[in-house]
């Protein structure tokens, strides 16, 4: 299953896990292609789990890493805060989900499947307040961005590379035409 384009892509994940280190997150993790197997010009999709109510101001923190690293390959595309996480990896999991956790390369924290009721791990009064400023301002950008990026996307390469910004005070998912289209897939394939 090891290829010398995964290895690379799977180095610059660990290289993004390495420089973020000091952010704090109960999960980092490498979903997608790359998980499995990637083609060329694939991205880097990142899972990511944070303390409960403090998302936004992690998601601001490591975007701008991401920013200062300059590697526009990464995506941050699947994060969640404690108490989702536990509620989504309880609850009723489709086979393509089921099989993509299965799939995650584990960068660092808690295994995704240990993470428990969502009752422990509260984020420091100090970070749900600054989650509670950045929310509101990053949220708009992002969706607003992303309808943006969305739309031209879909122009440029067709429907099956668009996709959809769906978030809360606890998720912020980059859910992809692509992505849909093979969950409904598998979907059929059980009934």
């Amino acid at each position: 299953m090891a290829s010398p384009l995964r290895d690379a892509m799977l180095s610059r994940a660990a290289d993004f896990s390495r420089a973020t280190s000091s952010v704090p997150i109960v999960y980092l993790g490498v979903s997608g292609s790359v998980s499995y197997e990637p083609s060329e010009g694939d991205d880097i999709d990142l899972f990511t789990v944070t303390e409960r109510d403090a998302l936004w101001f992690t998601l601001l923190v490591l975007l701008v890493k991401r920013r200062l690293i300059g590697d526009r390959d990464l995506c941050i595309s699947f994060v969640m805060d404690r108490a989702f996480a536990s509620s989504y990896l309880s609850g009723d999991l489709g086979p393509l989900e089921r099989r993509d956790l299965e799939h995650l390369v584990r960068l660092r924290g808690t295994d995704p499947s240990r993470i428990g009721s969502g009752r422990g791990g509260v984020a420091s009064p100090a970070m749900v307040f600054l989650s509670a400023l950045t929310y509101p301002w990053l949220a708009a950008f992002l969706f607003i961005k992303g309808c943006a990026v969305d739309k031209s996307v879909r122009r440029r390469f067709g429907e099956e590379r668009g996709f959809r910004v769906r978030l809360s005070w606890r998720y912020y998912i980059l859910d992809t035409v692509k992505y849909q289209r093979m969950r409904e897939r598998a979907w059929e394939g059980q009934h």
